[in-house]
């Protein structure tokens, strides 16, 4: 709905409110303002004149603008990580590539682990929630792509925690974006945990955006970005490159300047099933991390004569992957080592405080609320750790501080 069929539709609101004054029906202001759209300021106030005028008393509106204090913005949860340096929560990412690059693959991988809390590979289980898949390609095969992933991780997608979305969706049409939210707030109410949505992919919801356009790519985003913050979800948007993998996305560089996080994924041999995920961009860690993808075909068993008798998962490449875990557990184990050194045997020390004892030695950690975070899930459960040929117990306790003590091998 533009603005100029939104004048229209107000005109028709405030007749409508007038006929029913003058017949003496009662009129619901919750009606009223449920017909008004928050960002159509100036055209609302008519709305809000005339209920005055003839004694309707609206609802306050929203205030446009609030401040918020550096102790309201302190008191807000740290963000955490889905998979460490790869996803992180309530955020909007967008990975790109050219076709055949299995970008599709590896979003239903992510999807299929969160709406079943699974393994998404060895010691990193991503947490359970409701998942949203917006299929505007390629939705005819989906039935094959999910009793792939369901047969190769001996599980199904569970219908309480995934939904598929098969619709047209137009990011340029408002009316279709606001039946898009509204659809989605009823799925919540139904209690669905809804904590991720996928679109796949911008070409199809561009509507009459243009791509090339940086206004009408602001504007694109900006409906992802408002899914982030209205449900406090994940989003995930699959784009492509142009012709030329190199020239890297395609179209106005506001694709990569908009989201909190963009992946790029490159099959180095398109003859073979190896893919690379390269962090461009990360909001909230280090860019320019490659993680190892690899492709695998699933056959079918007892299939239809006929019928597809296979498809693809896309998986973390473990060959790969085993390497990266041996240096993350050699961090872990020089991160307990410091954190004991710093709290000492017998003591109990908030995390924040050893966080700034680090800082201040130069060592592995930072004085900044996501760093203590990691130190906080580090300890959720008891760690032992050598210092001077002493094992040392570390621990958490009720009120979050850090404790130590000495074990005694007797």
């Amino acid at each position: 709905m533009n603005k100029i069929e939104y004048q229209e539709h107000i005109t028709k609101l405030m007749t409508s409110i007038i006929e029913k004054h003058d017949k003496g029906e009662i009129i619901s202001p919750e009606w009223i303002v449920a017909n008004l759209v928050a960002d159509m300021v100036a055209e609302n106030q008519c709305v809000y004149d005339l209920c005055v005028a003839i004694g309707i008393i609206l609802p306050l509106r929203k205030k446009r603008f609030t401040f918020v204090t550096a102790d309201e913005i302190m008191d807000r949860p740290d963000p955490k990580w889905l998979i460490e340096g790869l996803l992180i929560e309530k955020c909007f990412t967008i990975v790109y590539a050219q076709s055949k690059s299995f970008k599709s693959y590896l979003a239903l991988n992510i999807m299929g682990h969160l709406a079943t809390g699974g393994e998404f590979m060895p010691n990193v289980r991503l947490p359970k929630m409701g998942v949203v898949n917006i299929v505007l390609e390629g939705a005819f095969g989906m039935k094959s792509r999910l009793k792939a992933w369901s047969n190769k991780n001996n599980k199904k997608f569970p219908s309480e925690t995934y939904r598929q979305i098969e619709d047209p969706l137009l990011f340029s049409d408002p009316q279709c974006v606001e039946e898009l939210f509204e659809a989605l707030r009823e799925l919540k109410v139904s209690g669905f945990p809804l904590g991720f949505i996928c679109i796949d992919t911008a070409a199809k919801a561009l509507g009459a955006f243009d791509g090339m356009s940086q206004k009408d790519v602001i504007a694109f985003c900006a409906v992802c970005s408002r899914l982030v913050r209205e449900f406090g979800v994940s989003v995930l948007l699959v784009h492509h490159t142009g012709k030329n993998e190199e020239g890297g996305i395609i179209g106005s560089n506001s694709w990569l300047a908009e989201p909190d996080c963009v992946w790029w994924i490159s099959r180095p041999n398109k003859n073979k099933p190896q893919i690379i995920l390269t962090v461009e961009k990360q909001k909230f860690g280090p860019d320019s991390q490659d993680h190892h993808f690899i492709s695998e075909t699933i056959e079918f068993d007892d299939v239809a004569f006929g019928a597809v008798t296979s498809d693809l998962v896309v998986v973390p490449d473990m060959s790969v992957a085993t390497e990266q875990q041996k240096q993350r557990t050699e961090k872990i184990k020089t991160e307990l080592w410091e954190i004991a050194m710093l709290v000492g045997a017998g003591n109990r020390k908030a995390i924040s405080a050893v966080c700034l004892l680090s800082s201040q030695s130069n060592g592995s950690f930072k004085k900044n609320g996501r760093v203590q975070e990691h130190i906080r899930q580090l300890l959720l459960d008891e760690r032992h750790v050598m210092v001077n040929g002493a094992n040392h117990k570390l621990w958490m306790d009720e009120n979050g501080k850090i404790c130590c003590d000495l074990v005694v091998v007797t």
